[in-house]
C-alpha cells in the first residue's frame, strides 16, 4: 500500500509539473502573439510605398531607414517582406532566423497561407528550453492589399522574446522545485500517516485480540482460551491427557482481604499470584485465571510426585511478600490436584475433580494441596452436603436444639438440662454435632450460630420451673471479637432468664488460644451471675494452672472415664475420685458424663459426684418433650424440687450452692 501510495503521489507531481509548463508556455506564446499582431498591423501604415515594395523587390534607402527604426523603436527583432509569390524580398533587423533553416520554410509557408486566404496567419518559433540556448520568437504575417484589396505581398513581424522564455524557464524551474518539495512533503505526511493509522490498527487488533484470550489483570489465559490451549496442545502432541495434571488454585481468605484491604490491595494480590504462576510454568503448561480468586494450570506430570512438586513451588511463590503500596501483606493458597488419569472425560471433569481435591484442603485447614481420589470424592461430597445445610440452617429452619438432663447423684433429681444443637440437611438426614460443628466454625457462622441458639435456649428455659437451669456449650470462635459478654447479656435482657440458671460450656482448647483476652471474658460473665464449666475435662493437656487461673464453678468429666470404669474399675475410681476431690477443694461442682448403666451410676455416686449425665437418665429430647419428663423425673425420686440449682456435692454436706459464690469445701462423704 505504501508504494502504490508512492507511485501515484509521483505521477501526480510529474503531472502537476507538465501542466504547469504547459500553461506557462501557452500564457506566453500567447503573449507574444498578442504583440507580433498588434504590431504587425500598424507596418504597412508605417512604411511608405509598401505596395510597390512588394511588387518591385526592392527598398529604397529611405524604406530600410524606416523599417529599422520601428524595429528599434517598438522593441522587434526582425521584418520580411514576400512578394506575391511568397518569395521573400527584403529583410531587415536582426537575422535571428539565419541559425534555423526550417523556420525560413516554416516562415515562407505562412506567407503562401496569407496570399492564399487574405487573413493573417501567426506563429511561434522556439528551441533549447534551458538557461542558456532558449530562444523563442514570436512571427505575425499580414497581407500588403492594393487599392482593390488584392494581396501584393505579405509582411512579416518577428519578436524575439528569448529573456522572457528564459525568465519563464528560470519561474518553472522555480515552482516546479517548490512543488515537488511540496509534494514530497505532503508524501512524507500521507506515508506517515498512512503508516501510523496501520500501526496503530494492527495494534488495536493485537490488544483487541489479547484481550479476547487474557485476563486483563494477571495477563494469564481467560477460561475460553485455555480450553482451546488445551485442544491445540493436545492435537500437537504437546500434551497427553494421561500423563497430565490439573492443578486448581484458590487464595486462602481472599474475600476478606478484598473486604477489609480494598480493592486496589485486591487487584494487586490478584496480579501476583498471576505472577508467581507464570514464573513456575515450564514450555508445555498452561496457565489461566478462571475468574474471582481461582487459577488453573495444566502441566505435564507422568506421577503425582512431580505434580506435587510444581504445586509447591507455585505456591512458595504466591506466599512471598506483596507490596500493596500501602504495606506488605503475605497470602497462602491452597490447591487442588487431579491427575490424568482421574480426569475422566477430559478437561471439564479433571477441573471438577481438582475442585473436590481443592475443597479438600480448604476442609482440612487450607495452605494445603491434595490429590483427587474416588474416596475423597464421596467424603468431600459428604462435606459439601454438611457446608450447604449449615450455610442454609438458620434461614430454613434446619437447626434446632435438643435438650439431654442433668441428674443429682444423691437424690437422681433432675436438676438442668443440657441444650444440644441439632441440624437437619435439606433431604431430612440428621447430621452428627461432630461433622457439622468443625464445619460451621471453619465457614466462620458458629458465631450466628451460637447466638441463636443461645437465645433459643434460654427462651425456653424461661418456661421451666425455676429450680432448673439450662447448659449451652460455646465454641471457641465465639470469644474471637471479644464481644460475648454483651451478646450474653442482651439475650438474657431479651428472654428475661435469670442469669443464675444459666450455665455456659467451653473447652480446654480454648484457655490456649488466648488466656488474657479469654479470662477477661470469663471474668465479666461470671460478673453477670452466669456459671462457667469446663466441659470435657482430661481430654486434652488438663492443665491445672488452669483450674485455678480462671475459677470454673463445674468441671464435666468426659465419658472416656466411665468407660474406663467398666474396663478396670479400681483404677477408674482412683482417677475419677482424684479429680473429684481436687475440683471440691476449687469449690467447683463435678458432672460425670456419660452414665448409660445402674452400676456405673451407682459408682459415680459411691464417688461423691454432684451430677450425672447419659442414656441413663435420658436421652437428648425436643423441648415439647421436656415437661413429661420433668414430672416423671419428680414422680419417681419422690422428692421435691429443690432451689439448689448444682445439687449438693454429697449427702452428708446439705449445703446449696450458688453460682459465683464461693464457699469452704465441704468435707468428703
Amino acid at each position: 500500500m505504501a508504494f502504490v501510495a508512492a507511485l501515484v503521489v509521483t505521477v501526480l507531481v510529474i503531472g502537476a509539473n507538465f501542466a504547469q509548463f504547459k500553461t506557462l508556455e501557452q500564457t506566453l506564446g500567447a503573449q507574444v502573439r498578442e504583440d507580433a499582431r498588434a504590431w504587425a498591423h500598424h507596418i504597412p501604415d508605417l512604411v511608405p510605398d509598401a505596395e510597390r515594395l512588394a511588387t518591385t523587390g526592392t527598398a529604397s534607402t529611405t524604406q530600410l531607414a524606416t523599417l529599422t527604426d520601428e524595429i528599434n523603436d517598438h522593441g522587434g527583432t526582425g521584418m520580411l517582406f514576400f512578394n506575391g509569390n511568397g518569395i521573400l524580398l527584403v529583410s531587415a533587423g536582426r537575422n535571428t532566423w539565419s541559425g534555423h533553416p526550417e523556420w525560413a520554410a516554416r516562415m515562407q509557408s505562412l506567407a503562401r497561407q496569407v496570399l492564399a486566404t487574405g487573413q493573417s496567419r501567426l506563429d511561434v518559433f522556439a528551441t533549447g528550453w534551458n538557461e542558456a540556448e532558449t530562444v523563442f520568437v514570436g512571427g505575425a504575417f499580414v497581407p500588403i492589399l492594393d487599392g482593390f484589396g488584392n494581396a501584393q505581398g505579405v509582411v512579416g513581424v518577428l519578436l524575439d522574446r528569448s529573456v522572457a522564455a528564459r525568465t519563464f524557464y528560470d519561474a518553472f524551474v522555480r515552482l516546479s522545485a517548490i512543488l515537488s518539495i511540496v509534494f514530497t512533503i505532503a508524501l512524507a505526511l500521507i506515508s506517515s500517516g498512512f503508516i501510523l493509522v496501520r500501526r496503530q490498527a494492527d495494534q488495536s487488533r493485537q490488544q483487541a485480540n489479547y484481550l479476547a484470550r487474557h485476563d486483563q489483570l494477571t495477563g494469564l489465559l481467560n477460561r475460553d482460551s485455555f480450553r482451546a490451549s488445551v485442544e491445540a496442545s493436545k492435537r500437537a502432541g504437546i500434551l497427553s491427557c494421561e500423563k497430565a495434571a490439573v492443578l486448581l488454585f484458590d487464595i486462602d481468605n481472599f474475600k476478606a482481604v478484598n473486604d477489609t484491604e480494598g480493592q486496589a490491595v485486591g487487584d494487586a494480590v490478584l496480579r501476583h499470584v498471576g505472577q508467581a504462576i507464570s514464573i513456575c510454568l515450564g514450555p508445555s503448561d498452561i496457565g489461566a485465571r478462571f475468574g474471582g480468586d481461582e487459577f488453573v494450570v495444566i502441566c505435564h506430570a507422568s506421577c503425582i510426585n512431580a505434580a506435587d512438586a510444581l504445586a509447591e513451588r507455585i505456591r512458595t511463590a504466591i506466599a512471598r511478600p506483596v507490596d500493596t503500596g500501602k504495606r506488605t501483606i503475605q497470602i497462602r493458597a491452597s490447591c487442588g490436584i487431579c491427575m490424568g488419569a482421574q480426569c475422566g472425560a477430559g478437561i471439564d471433569e479433571g477441573l471438577q475433580h481438582a475442585d473436590l481435591a481443592l475443597s479438600q484442603a480448604k476442609f482440612d485447614g487450607r495452605n494445603t494441596s491434595r490429590t483427587f481420589t474416588p474416596e475423597l470424592e464421596s467424603r468431600v461430597n459428604r462435606r459439601i452436603k454438611i457446608r450447604d445445610a449449615v450455610r442454609n440452617g438458620l434461614r430454613n429452619g434446619l437447626f434446632s436444639l435438643n435438650f439431654q438432663p442433668l441428674i443429682r447423684c444423691d437424690t437422681r433429681l433432675c436438676v438442668g438440662f443440657e441444650a444440644l444443637l441439632r441440624l437437619t440437611s435439606a433431604d431430612g438426614e440428621k447430621l452428627a454435632p461432630d461433622e457439622f460443628i468443625p464445619v460451621a466454625e471453619a465457614e466462620g457462622l458458629i458465631e450466628h450460630i451460637g447466638q441463636w441458639a443461645l437465645g433459643t435456649a434460654t427462651a425456653e428455659a424461661a418456661n421451666w420451673p425455676e429450680h432448673l437451669y439450662v447448659s449451652v456449650n460455646m465454641s471457641v470462635r465465639q470469644f474471637d471479637k471479644e464481644n460475648l459478654v454483651s451478646i450474653v447479656s442482651e439475650t438474657l435482657s431479651r428472654t428475661g432468664f435469670d442469669p443464675h440458671r444459666l450455665e455456659l460450656e467451653v473447652t480446654e482448647s480454648l484457655l490456649m488460644k488466648n488466656s488474657e483476652s479469654v479470662g477477661r471474658q470469663l471474668a465479666a460473665l461470671r460478673t453477670l451471675g452466669v456459671s462457667i464449666a469446663m466441659d470435657d475435662f482430661g481430654t486434652g493437656y488438663s492443665s491445672l494452672g488452669y483450674l485455678w487461673k480462671y475459677g470454673f464453678d463445674k468441671l464435666k468429666v468426659d465419658r472416656s472415664f466411665v468407660i474406663g470404669l467398666d474396663a478396670d474399675a479400681a483404677k477408674g475410681r482412683e482417677i475419677i475420685d482424684t479429680i473429684v476431690v481436687l475440683a471440691h477443694r476449687l469449690d467447683m461442682t463435678v458432672t460425670v458424663e456419660g452414665i448409660e448403666t445402674e452400676l456405673q451410676a451407682e459408682l459415680i455416686s459411691e464417688l461423691a459426684c454432684d451430677q450425672m449425665q447419659g442414656f441413663l437418665f435420658g436421652r437428648p429430647m425436643p423441648a415439647a418433650d421436656l415437661p413429661a419428663f420433668i414430672l416423671g423425673n419428680a414422680a419417681r425420686t419422690h422428692a421435691p424440687p429443690t432451689s439448689e440449682r448444682h445439687g449438693a456435692r454429697c449427702l452428708a454436706t446439705g449445703q446449696a450452692r450458688h453460682p459465683g459464690r464461693r464457699r469452704t469445701p465441704p468435707a468428703r462423704c
